[in-house]
């Protein structure tokens, strides 16, 4: 008789391991399709970001080359100052051999003088309003292109800001589900 009860005893406890191993072989079953479905996700994050990079550094490239534009520019109006300033010493050059040319009379000298005093001054006031509207066109195009790039790099941020706060969800929601599961 006590080996009868020593072999029902025995019989119940294995049974009852034999359901506990066969649940947590279930759950082990579960965790491992959850492991698996956040490896996917973080695969998606590695690629956004990826591609995040990719377009970073094509505005990058924009916005360089469009400063090799403006410099390109830049030294263009530089060249052309200087060519205004060699024009302005060859007049300059001219103006002193007509005045010495014309050192008896007086009152030419003074008309000449004059004229050639607002000429240069004209001239002068030209160039300076010239370049400061090159300088101020030029000052409008790159705070352009520099509020451009800033929206598109907000845009991007806010963008990846948006993935990024999906995917927490997603993880915190997976992890309460765990916990509840655990739980169960």
């Amino acid at each position: 008789m006590i080996r009868t009860l020593q072999i029902a005893v025995l019989l119940a406890a294995t049974l009852l391991t034999n359901a506990q191993a066969q649940s947590a072989a279930d759950e082990i079953a579960s965790l491992k399709k959850q492991v698996t479905s956040l490896k996917q996700a973080n695969a998606k994050l590695e690629q956004t970001i990826v591609s995040l990079k990719k377009e970073i550094t094509g505005v990058k490239d924009n916005v360089n080359s469009q400063l090799k534009d403006f410099d390109e520019k830049m030294k263009a109006v530089s060249d052309s100052v200087k060519t205004k300033q060699a024009v302005i010493d060859r007049c300059n050059s001219r103006i002193g051999q007509i005045f010495h040319s014309l050192d008896r009379r007086k009152t030419a000298f003074y008309a000449i003088f004059v004229v050639a005093l607002l000429l240069v001054t004209l001239l002068f006031l030209l160039v300076a309003r010239r370049f400061k509207l090159v300088i101020k066109h030029s000052e409008v195009r790159v705070s352009n292109v520099k509020d451009t790039l800033g929206t598109e790099i907000h845009k991007v941020k806010e963008d990846l800001l948006t993935q990024i706060f999906e995917l927490r969800s997603e993880l915190v929601k997976t992890k309460e589900d765990l916990k509840k599961q655990m739980e169960k």
